[in-house]
């Protein structure tokens, strides 16, 4: 018997993919509908077989909920698709909802749990995670602990690999968004005063936004900066196999998902304690070293302590690396649908 499965993907970012080994599986019929990316991947998802449904954020989808088996959407912020989830549940269909938030106590948050517990939790069956702090969140808006799965957002495993053959580059690499939040600002400073007390990695920043000219003009004035613009997944899969170490800077991260698409290539990670993947993706010393989030003295410190690491110990976080974020990649995200489907 065949079942069906609905997803929305609020604007479909590159771990969309993970939806690949659904789609293999003679037993599960998907369909999948998504907001347009707020990115150009030009037509990088057909080439894994998957095209979503692109919808605009404003849009009733005129689907019967009683259909399909499961149905899982991004949030609970667009109200069309929360409305679909509500029909669902009252036709008795299982439903779930995918939270990256993190649990930080903020006022917010605290209202956020009594509205939650009085007026959505009834509409869904699940909550899907990345991590531990967003599971922390659900336990405290009032999700049952065993209904929660952890897992979502992670790496495909067919590009973003790992060849511990492959000589590593002495780089930092930084890929995302250039804005504050991202603690851009923090991360010029750090790598200027590292390099100003001896530093000899160079730093590779790949993105787009506001900040832009200024990381472009930083280059020009300082050594060992090396900027390029937005590329595609592909591409960027291609520099961080052959990067020494991610940084991740931000001020706010909820997840960063880019943190398991570069462990599953093999890289150490310098990570800002203001990311929600720290908990479940960075050990400590042995594959990598948080930092102050805001802080640019101690991002500094970090990129100091790890870049004088041995070679022997790089290939040890390498491995560490990659096995940690292979529990987040196509098989696992099947495995959890499969798993919602059974229960």
């Amino acid at each position: 018997m065949t079942r069906k499965v609905l997803i929305f993907w609020e604007g479909f970012p590159v771990c969309g993919l993970l939806v690949s080994e659904l789609m293999k599986n003679p037993g599960l019929e998907i369909d999948l509908y998504a907001t347009r990316p707020s990115v150009p991947f030009a037509n990088f998802f057909t080439e894994y077989g998957i095209s979503p449904k692109v919808i605009a954020d404003d849009e009733v989808i005129d689907l019967d909920p009683k259909q399909f088996d499961l149905i899982v959407i991004t949030g609970w912020s667009n109200k069309n698709w929360l409305l679909f989830a509500k029909l669902a549940r009252k036709a008795g269909v299982k439903t779930c909802v995918v939270v990256d938030n993190n649990l930080r106590f903020s006022l917010r948050q605290l209202f956020g749990a009594i509205y939650f517990r009085i007026f959505l939790r009834r509409h869904f069956t699940f909550a899907y995670c990345p991590g531990y702090l967003s599971k922390l969140l659900m336990i405290f808006f009032g999700m049952p602990r065993s209904n929660i799965i952890i897992g979502n957002y992670g790496a495909h495993s067919s590009l973003y690999d790992y060849d511990l053959r492959i000589k590593r580059r002495e780089e930092f690499i930084v890929v995302g968004q250039l804005i504050e939040r991202k603690g851009i600002l923090e991360l010029l400073m750090a790598y200027e005063e590292y390099r100003s007390l001896g530093g000899m990695w160079e730093l590779r920043i790949i993105g787009s936004g506001h900040l832009r000219e200024m990381v472009q003009d930083f280059g020009t004035k300082c050594e060992g900066v090396i900027f390029e613009d937005f590329l595609q997944p592909t591409e960027v899969a291609a520099r961080l196999k052959l990067a020494k170490v991610l940084i991740l800077p931000s001020r706010l991260e909820h997840w960063g998902t880019i943190v398991c698409e570069a462990a599953a290539c093999g890289t150490g990670l310098i990570l800002s304690d203001k990311v929600g993947s720290l908990p479940d993706l960075l050990l400590p010393g042995v594959n990598g070293v948080p930092f102050r989030g805001g802080d640019y003295k101690s991002l500094c410190i970090a990129m100091r302590k790890i870049s004088a690491q041995s070679n022997d110990w790089f290939t040890v976080a390498s491995q560490v690396s990659h096995r940690i974020a292979s529990t987040r990649n196509e098989n696992t995200y099947a495995n959890a649908i499969r798993f919602m489907l059974d229960d």
